[in-house]
Parts: structure tokens; C-alpha cells; sequence
């Protein structure tokens, strides 16, 4: 698990450095998630539920998938780092408890929603507003 999490990370860091070259945003806006991966067929894969797989709802609400993290004192330890981050940004964070219908079968939140959008007028997905 700690080689493939290393390997991920390595994935990881070098999309986000496109996307951030490609947008603009600064590393220290952009929001970071504990995780743990775990070689399966076909590639790496979550091996708790993935935070980024969630959907906005509206300015300053997040539904995001149960992390399933470390249980410290009772707490998961992922949902407090994770939540604690999103706060930072003013984002408040509606947990789902997504594992058995939607995490186990290689899904998320964002996976097993149908949200409907209006973008007329709205600001850049990346900004902050």
C-alpha cells in the first residue's frame, strides 16, 4: 500500500502541475486530501473513498464522499484534516456515506448523482466566488 500511495502521489503531483500551469491557481489554493492506494488490475486505485469525487452543491457547500479514514478518539481523521481544509477556503463539507453503493463498485458521490447546472453568469469553477 505505502509503494502505490507513493506512486499515486507521484500521478497526482504531475496533474496538478498542469492544471495549475493551465488555470493559474496557485499551489497553496488548491485543496489537498489524504488518501490511501492499492495496486489493482488495470492501475492504481482509492482505497478509501476519494474526496475529489464529490459535487459542489452550492457557494460554499461540498457533499463528499465518507472518508473511512483513521478513527482517533471516536473521529475519522481524514473527514477532521479534510474538512478542516475545505473551512479554510469557507467551504463547509455535507459527509455522504457513499461506500457500499457507490465506493466498493469503483465510484463516488459524483458518480451516483445527477446534478443539474446552470452556468449562465457563473464564475470560473476555479474561482473561489
Amino acid at each position: 500500500m505505502i509503494d502505490a500511495t507513493d506512486e499515486a502521489a507521484q500521478h497526482i503531483d504531475r496533474a496538478l502541475a498542469k492544471v495549475e500551469q493551465a488555470t493559474g491557481i496557485p499551489d497553496d489554493e488548491v485543496i489537498k486530501a489524504p488518501a490511501f492506494y492499492e495496486r489493482q488490475e488495470g492501475g492504481l486505485v482509492s482505497d478509501v473513498p476519494a474526496t475529489v469525487n464529490g459535487v459542489p452543491l452550492k457557494s460554499g457547500e461540498f457533499a463528499a464522499p465518507g472518508a473511512h479514514g483513521p478513527l482517533i478518539n471516536g473521529d475519522d481523521a481524514f473527514e477532521a484534516a479534510i474538512g478542516q481544509r475545505f473551512a479554510d477556503h469557507g467551504v463547509h463539507v455535507q459527509w455522504v456515506e457513499d461506500w457500499y453503493y457507490a465506493h466498493l463498485l469503483d465510484g463516488e458521490v459524483h458518480c451516483t448523482s445527477n446534478v443539474l447546472r446552470d452556468p449562465s453568469g457563473a464564475a470560473p469553477w476555479w474561482s473561489a466566488s
